[in-house]
C-alpha cells in the first residue's frame, strides 16, 4: 500500500509541475465539453504599381487592403465576440515623366491620394489529435508503440496517459518508472514518465518543450506482448491527451482517442527433431527451433521428466528407457519430438536345433530389461512361446519372436531346424529288381521332397522309393523345412564272361569271350592278354590260342576287372576227375554237369575236365559222353583194350538204328 501511495503521488507531483506550467497554477481546471481555438491572423493583399521606363503615364490604382476578423471562441462555448474595423476607399492618381539619357536619369512627379477599407474574417485551425502506431508483433515477442500528435505545431508541454490492455505490459524500474525513448521535441530533464502495472496504465509529463522541434512523433516505448493474445484480434488501447499547452497560446485537457493493438500471427518455425530413438540414457540431446526465436520467448515441457528431462534451453537428457514428448511452446504455436529410449537389446539366440517336435529352448533379452514382458511367435505351428519366454519347436521354419514391454517392443528373425536324418546316406545295388525305401528320422510334419540327379541311374518315387535303373551313381535328394538331406546312390549290377576258364585241343583254335548279360548302357570293354605269345585277344573279346601254355585274357568294363584262364595242355580223355584214370566216378562228373546244365545250373567243371569230358568232342558234354566213358570202364573191367573211336562208333551206330 506504501508503494502505490508513493507512485500516486509521483504521479500527482507530476500533473501538478505540467498545471503550473501550462496555467500558472496547481488547481486542475474543469475539462471543456470541446475543446476548440483558432487564432488571429492579418493578411494584406496588395495591387503592384507598373513600372514604366522611357514613357510618361499617369495610372490611377485603387487598393483595398483586408484587415482579418478575430473570432475567440470561450471554453464553454456560450459567447462570441466579433471586431470590424471601418472600410476605408483609396483612390490613388500617379503621373510620372521620366526623361531618358545615355546615363538613364529619370524624374518623377507623383500626386497620391489614397482610401482604405479593412474588412476583418475568421480563419479556423485544426485541432490536434493523439495518435498511436504499433509495431508488428505476436505473443511472447515484443512490439513498439509510437505516440504521435498530428496538428500540434510548437508543443510546449503535454500530459500524456495510455490505458493498455493486459495482453500488453511494459518494464518499469524503481518507483515504476519506464523507458521511454524521446523524440527531439522532449527535454529530458522535464520528463517524467509512470508505469502502473496493475492497472497497465502508462503516464508521460514534459514541461518545457523545444517548440521549434518538427516531426509529428513524441517518442515510442517497448511493450511485451502476453502469450494469451489471439492473433488477428483487436484489443483497444485507451489514449487519454490529460493536458497539452501550445506555443501560439492554445490549451487542451482531458481528451479521449481509442486506437487498436491487432497481434500478428507469430512465423512458423521448425523444430530440429521430431522422432528420435536413443538407445543410450545420460547423454543431452540438444532440441532447437529454426529460425531461431527471440531469447527466453519459449516454453519447454517433457511428458514424461522421468524418462527424459529437458532445460529451458531445449537440451533434453534421457534417464531411463521408455518414451516422452518434448513439447516447446513459442509464440503461442506448439512443437513436439516424440523421444523412444530403448536399449540396444538382443535375443540370446537366432536358432533352435531340435531332435523332435516339443524340445524347448529358453528365450530371453540381453541385457535383462527390469520389466515384465510379453513373449509371441509369428508361427506358433514352427515355434510357440510361453508367457515366460520358453519356446518348443515343432518344425522347422522361419518364424519372428516379439518381446514387448510397456516402454519397448523388440522382433526377432528366428529360425528352427529339426535335426532329422536321412534313413541312409549311402546304397548300392547289385542286382536287378532291387529298390530301396529311403525317409527321414523323425518323420517331419511337413511334407518332403523327393528328387534323384540322375534318374537314368536311379529314380525315386514321392515317398522315397528308389529303383535303379543302370550301373553309375547318383545322389537321391530330400528336401524339407527348409533343409537338404542327401543320400549316395549305387549302382552296380554285376557282369561276368561267359567262360572264365577254356582249353582247347590244338593250336589255333579258339573262344569269343563276352560280358553277360548284354543290355542297353552296359559299360563298354577292354580286352587284354597276359602273354600274347600264348593266346592273343582283340577288342572284341575273340581269344585265338597259338600253342602250348596258358594265358589269362583280362577284360576290363565299369571299373571292374574280369579274367578268363585259357590253355593248349595234354588231358587223359574222359578223365574228367583228372586222377589219371576213366572210372566210373568221371562218367558221373559227366552225367552230373549234363543235369546241372539241364537245371540251368552252372556247371563246376575246370576247361580241362570240359575237354576231357567231351569225349566225341562235339563241344557238348552230354548223355552220349557219360555213356561212352561208362562203356570204357566196361571194356577196362572185361580185360579189353578199349579204343574211344570204337566205342563212339558203336555208340553212334546204336543211335542210328
Amino acid at each position: 500500500m506504501l508503494e502505490r501511495s508513493k507512485a500516486g503521488f509521483s504521479v500527482l507531483a507530476a500533473a501538478s509541475v505540467l498545471y503550473s506550467a501550462l496555467f500558472g497554477g496547481f488547481s486542475v481546471p474543469a475539462a471543456p465539453s470541446a475543446p476548440a481555438s483558432a487564432f488571429a491572423v492579418t493578411a494584406e493583399e496588395t495591387e503592384p504599381v507598373a513600372e514604366t521606363t522611357g514613357i510618361t503615364a499617369e495610372t490611377t490604382t485603387e487598393t483595398t487592403t483586408a484587415t482579418t476578423v478575430t473570432t475567440a471562441v470561450s471554453a464553454d462555448d456560450t459567447e462570441t465576440e466579433q471586431e470590424s474595423t471601418t472600410e476605408t476607399t483609396s483612390e490613388t492618381t500617379t503621373e510620372t515623366t521620366t526623361e531618358t539619357t545615355s546615363e538613364t536619369t529619370t524624374e518623377t512627379t507623383s500626386e497620391t491620394t489614397t482610401e482604405t477599407t479593412t474588412v476583418t474574417t475568421a480563419v479556423p485551425l485544426l485541432d490536434p489529435v493523439l495518435d498511436a502506431e504499433f509495431d508488428e508483433g505476436y505473443p511472447t515477442s515484443d512490439t513498439v508503440l509510437h505516440l504521435k500528435m498530428h496538428d500540434a505545431p510548437g508543443i510546449s508541454a503535454i500530459g500524456i496517459s495510455v490505458t493498455l490492455p493486459e495482453i500488453l505490459t511494459a518494464d518499469a524500474g524503481e518507483g515504476d518508472v519506464c523507458t521511454f525513448t524521446l523524440s527531439e521535441a522532449f527535454d529530458a530533464d522535464n520528463l517524467f514518465t509512470y508505469y502502473n502495472a496493475e492497472t497497465h496504465v502508462l503516464s508521460i509529463v514534459c514541461a518545457g518543450m523545444d517548440t521549434a522541434a518538427e516531426g509529428e512523433e513524441l517518442g515510442s516505448i517497448t511493450l511485451h506482448i502476453a502469450e494469451a493474445a489471439d492473433f488477428g484480434k483487436q484489443y483497444p488501447v485507451k489514449l487519454m491527451l490529460s493536458s497539452l499547452a501550445l506555443a501560439d497560446g492554445r490549451e487542451y485537457a482531458l481528451i479521449e482517442r481509442t486506437v487498436s493493438f491487432v497481434p500478428a500471427e507469430s512465423p512458423l518455425r521448425t523444430l530440429s527433431e521430431t522422432e528420435l530413438t536413443v538407445s543410450a540414457v545420460g547423454e543431452p540431446i540438444p532440441l532447437s527451433l529454426s529460425p531461431e526465436p527471440p531469447a527466453g520467448s519459449c516454453t519447454w515441457v517433457s511428458s514424461d521428466p522421468e524418462t527424459v528431462s529437458v532445460d529451458e534451453n531445449g537440451q533434453a537428457v534421457c534417464l531411463q528407457e521408455g518414451y516422452a514428448e518434448i513439447t516447446v511452446t513459442c509464440e503461442k504455436r506448439s512443437y513436439t519430438c516424440k523421444l523412444t529410449v530403448r536399449f540396444d537389446r538382443s535375443l540370446n539366440a537366432d536358432t533352435m536345433y531340435a531332435n523332435d517336435d516339443g524340445d524347448t529352448l529358453q528365450l530371453a533379452l540381453k541385457p535383462v530389461p527390469d520389466a515384465a514382458l510379453t513373449w509371441a511367435s509369428s508361427d506358433p505351428s514352427v515355434l510357440s512361446i510361453d508367457e515366460n519366454g520358453l519356446a518348443a519347436a515343432h518344425r522347422g521354419g522361419e518364424v519372428t519372436v516379439q518381446v514387448s514391454s510397456d516402454v519397448f517392443e523388440y522382433a526377432f528373425p528366428f529360425r528352427v531346424v529339426i535335426l532329422r536324418e536321412i534313413s541312409e546316406l549311402s546304397h548300392t545295388f547289385s542286382e536287378r529288381g532291387q529298390t530301396a525305401q529311403l525317409s527321414l528320422i523323425p518323420a517331419p510334419l511337413d511334407p518332403v521332397t523327393w528328387t534323384s540327379d540322375d534318374p537314368e541311374i536311379a529314380e525315386v518315387a514321392e515317398d522315397g522309393t528308389v529303383t535303379p535303373k543302370k550301373n553309375g551313381s547318383t545322389l537321391i535328394r530330400a528336401f524339407c523345412e527348409e533343409r537338404e538331406y542327401t543320400c549316395m546312390v549305387t549302382v552296380y549290377f554285376p557282369y561276368s564272361l561267359n567262360f572264365t576258364d577254356y582249353a582247347v585241343r590244338k593250336a589255333g583254335e579258339g573262344v569269343s569271350l563276352a560280358l553277360l548279360p548284354k543290355e542297353e548302357g552296359m559299360p563298354e570293354a577292354m580286352w587284354q592278354s597276359s602273354d600274347s605269345t600264348i593266346a592273343e585277344v582283340d577288342q572284341d573279346g575273340n581269344v585265338t590260342v597259338l600253342r602250348k601254355g596258358e594265358a589269362i585274357i583280362y577284360c576290363v568294363a565299369g571299373g571292374k576287372t574280369y579274367t578268363c584262364h585259357v590253355s593248349l595242355l595234354p588231358y587223359l580223355r574222359g578223365d574228367v576227375d583228372m586222377n589219371g584214370e576213366v572210372d566210373i566216378a568221371d562218367a558221373q562228373l559227366a552225367l552230373q554237369y549234363y543235369t546241372d546244365l539241364l537245371a540251368l545250373k552252372p556247371g563246376n567243371l575246370a576247361a580241362l575236365p570240359r575237354l576231357a569230358a567231351d569225349v566225341n568232342e562235339d563241344s557238348v558234354i552230354g548223355v552220349e559222353d557219360a555213356s561212352a566213358i561208362l562203356q570204357y570202364v566196361t571194356d577196362v573191367l572185361a580185360q579189353k583194350t578199349p579204343s574211344w573211336e570204337e566205342i563212339l562208333s558203336r555208340s553212334a551206330g546204336s543211335d542210328e538204328s
